[in-house]
């Protein structure tokens, strides 16, 4: 009872000291965001960061004025902007804003400032000696690849997002209102669009946290209780804030690579018996690892036993020799052969 008051006592002055910080009027010609906005993106931000062991860094974010552009961005390695069309519309939804906040904060993990800044200096240079000795279809061809990386980037921020949140404890369903609120806006997608469709973004934010370990939520939570609360002040531009870092921090994030994401949802997705998705991802890791093909082959067996289409059944004898040929002595490959020799 007592250590109960003793921490609602800590957390009280931690608030008010922190309130104070935040309360003053930033008088600028750009945005006057009152603190309690402030306030409010603090509380969210500061949970991702200590939930995720990303407090080795002071991280900066603003409340930028915007009446009629729904966004948000990040840049300058730890510069995080929320316009404020975009924070009216969602400051109720605390899930959301964290979304938001750890889709951005993704980015710049995930190094996609430093990617795009590379791919606009090549395509800038390819402009300047486009009308010589680089054709228009080149030209063209390589535009469609810099917006398909974009695009990628965005689905990856997406999926790292989710994580950074769900452990910090936010409500990844709560938090999809921020990609909702943007589908049901008059949204005409292009070929020319750096951003894939809303309800894209959606389904595959969906599907990859339903691959999401348990264990995530308690790594958090052990992360939070095991931390100091951050301090915040304004910054010296007076219309941002800084949450200031860990001067102790010794835990750095270690984001999934791509091959490790994919095998996570790979497998998580034949333990769920979902093997269509099972097997989408076994054959995105592909490569030279008969592993792979293997589950792949089991994947399509056991859709076979499900349906009787042929298909499947075609499909598991094409990955189990794809296998066989990467390891022809392994026993479970030679044991798979069998079981599709005898089913037909």
């Amino acid at each position: 009872m007592y250590v109960f008051k003793f921490f609602a006592i800590c957390i009280i002055i931690t608030d008010t000291k922190i309130k104070k910080a935040l309360n003053t009027n930033l008088g600028s010609v750009n945005v006057q965001p009152a603190s309690v906005d402030f306030y409010n993106v603090y509380r969210i931000a500061e949970k991702i960061i200590r939930a995720n062991n990303l407090d080795y860094i002071n991280w900066r974010i603003a409340i930028r004025k915007s009446a009629d552009e729904f966004n948000a961005a990040t840049s300058s390695a730890n510069f995080i902007y929320i316009n404020t069309a975009l924070y009216d519309s969602l400051y109720t939804n605390s899930d959301a804003l964290a979304f938001i906040i750890g889709h951005e904060m993704g980015h710049q993990i995930l190094g996609h400032e430093q990617r795009t800044a590379e791919m606009n200096t090549r395509l800038k240079k390819l402009r300047e000696f486009s009308g010589s000795s680089v054709d228009g279809l080149t030209t063209t061809v390589l535009k469609k690849k810099y917006l398909a990386e974009l695009r990628n980037m965005e689905y990856n921020a997406d999926a790292l997002g989710a994580e950074l949140m769900t452990r910090a404890g936010f409500d990844m369903e709560k938090g999809m209102e921020a990609l909702t609120f943007m589908s049901a806006l008059p949204n005409v997608k292009t070929l020319s669009d750096d951003h894939p469709m809303t309800d894209k973004r959606i389904e595959s934010i969906m599907e990859n946290r339903s691959t999401f370990p348990i264990e995530w939520i308690n790594e958090g939570k052990y992360n939070i209780i095991n931390s100091n609360v951050l301090d915040v002040k304004k910054s010296s531009d007076r219309v941002s804030i800084v949450i200031s870092k860990n001067a102790a921090a010794h835990n750095y994030y270690k984001p999934e690579n791509a091959e490790a994401m994919l095998k996570r949802i790979a497998y998580t997705s034949y333990r769920n018996r979902n093997m269509e998705n099972a097997v989408k991802y076994f054959e995105k890791l592909g490569g030279k690892n008969y592993v792979n093909y293997l589950y792949i082959s089991y994947a399509n067996e056991y859709l076979y036993k499900q349906t009787h289409k042929d298909k499947y059944l075609n499909e598991a004898k094409n990955a189990i020799e794809k296998a066989q040929s990467l390891a022809p002595a392994d026993k479970y490959v030679q044991e798979q052969v069998n079981a599709l020799q005898q089913a037909g």
